[in-house]
């Protein structure tokens, strides 16, 4: 009976068309000589992401989300007010801590200043000038002021980030800052 190929069926390999050639002896060479060492801190390692601090990031973050949809229905309902009371004291300690641990290689290169210019302070103005203008023609608050000196809704913890960064070299002279 004949049967047609399945579609998970492999194909038989080709035939090798070409023998591998034998190995030849090397003539001796003179021996390499080593670059000479540079100044300077030796290269650095690739760093790993630790899977558990990623973990205790991600549930931070469905702590926030989980409090805030518990807002509109927290009014009738003493257990849901507890709850959202307790997540609001966990979860923004956790944020700093964990802001803090990755803060703490913080130390005013050039490299690590641009990143927190362009990752930090960069969207602080943009998000806190949007939500300036957002309040002034959407809210009905006319005479609302662009001002990066009062944070409107989240930008505080940008703000805050970038603080707590620009003074990690003054946090890591102390013996225990913690």
């Amino acid at each position: 009976m004949f049967q047609a190929p399945s579609v998970f069926t492999r194909a038989p390999l080709p035939p090798a068309t070409r023998e591998p050639e034998p190995r030849r002896e090397q003539p001796p060479t003179a021996p390499a000589v080593a670059p000479a060492a540079t100044p300077g801190p030796p290269p650095a390692a690739a760093k790993k992401r630790d899977p558990y601090l990623d973990n205790v990031k991600y549930l931070a973050i469905v702590l926030v989300a989980v409090a805030h949809a518990w807002e509109p229905v927290m009014d009738g309902s003493r257990a849901t007010r507890a709850l959202y009371m307790v997540v609001y004291a966990f979860h923004m300690p956790a944020f700093i801590l964990i802001s803090g641990y990755f803060s703490r290689s913080f130390d005013m290169s050039a490299p690590k200043v641009k990143r927190l210019i362009t990752g930090v302070a960069v969207p602080y103005v943009l998000f806190e000038t949007a939500y300036s203008l957002f309040k002034r023609y959407v809210g009905d608050s006319p005479g609302e002021p662009i001002s990066l000196v009062d944070p409107l809704f989240l930008t505080w913890f940008l703000i805050a980030l970038f603080v707590w960064r620009v003074t990690t070299p003054i946090w890591r002279t102390l013996r225990h800052p913690l």
